[in-house]
């Protein structure tokens, strides 16, 4: 058995020196060290290089499609991503502007503001509504008691009226 362990050792003995002079040229103390060095290393070179080399990966041209598919998917994306971003800015924009425009016109840009600006509105237009109400019945009361509603046609009658009663009085008093 030892002669097997013997021959075990110098079969595994080549690939000792092999892993001696790896770890040396790497300046790495064990093995996990050494991988973390050639990941180190890969990473710069396909930074320096654009990318990651198709043929290193196994398939070749096979992969370079793949990359080539996942670059238009991924560009489209991008593509897609700065119309949804141009789309926000423009809409930005029209809200700034919109905003501008509240304030110059109503004096008011927040959102309280313009509600509260609203709720006056509405008051107001409640209260017009009232008046109107009264006119329109005060103008009714008029058209039955006097036949007549226009303030003119009314105060021509109150002239007339007041003409005959001076007339009657100065009769009287005469």
């Amino acid at each position: 058995m030892h002669n097997t362990e013997t021959g075990i050792e110098a079969a595994e003995n080549p690939r000792s020196r092999e892993l001696r002079l790896l770890l040396d040229e790497l300046r790495a103390a064990d093995v996990e060290a050494a991988l973390a060095a050639i990941r180190r290393l890969k990473a710069e070179a396909e930074q320096v290089s654009g990318g990651p080399d198709p043929e290193a990966s196994g398939n070749g041209p096979t992969d370079a499609r793949k990359m080539l598919e996942k670059f238009r998917a991924f560009s489209s994306r991008i593509d897609s991503l700065n119309g949804t971003i141009a789309s926000m800015e423009e809409q930005l924009r029209n809200l700034y502007a919109d905003r501008e425009r509240l304030e110059q016109e109503i004096g008011a840009s927040e959102v309280s503001d313009v509600i509260a600006a609203f709720a006056h509105s509405m008051t107001t237009i409640e209260l017009l509504e009232a008046q109107l109400a009264t006119l329109y019945a005060d103008r009714e009361y008029l058209e039955t008691e006097l036949g007549k509603s226009e303030a003119t046609d009314i105060v021509s009658m109150f002239r007339n009226v007041t003409t005959m009663v001076q007339t009657a009085h100065k009769e009287l008093v005469a």
